[in-house]
């Protein structure tokens, strides 16, 4: 009689941290529109609520242009 054994191999590369574990963003993020123009040092999170700002402020816009068809 042969025994068989099953094994499961349970892993995860899923990186865990807690909202207090947050670190201080250096401000090393530039950007500009025209050629050559720098704006700039932004932290990360200085970037991301820009963005986001902006992508809310877009897509009101958008919805207020189609609501007027």
């Amino acid at each position: 009689m042969v025994d068989s054994v099953v094994c499961f191999v349970v892993q995860s590369n899923v990186i865990e941290a807690a909202p207090d574990m947050r670190r201080d963003s250096e401000k090393e993020w530039y950007y500009g529109n025209a050629d050559k123009e720098r704006l700039g040092p932004y932290s990360f999170e200085e970037v991301i609520s820009d963005m986001i700002l902006s992508f809310i402020l877009t897509f009101s816009l958008y919805l207020l242009m189609s609501s007027q068809r």
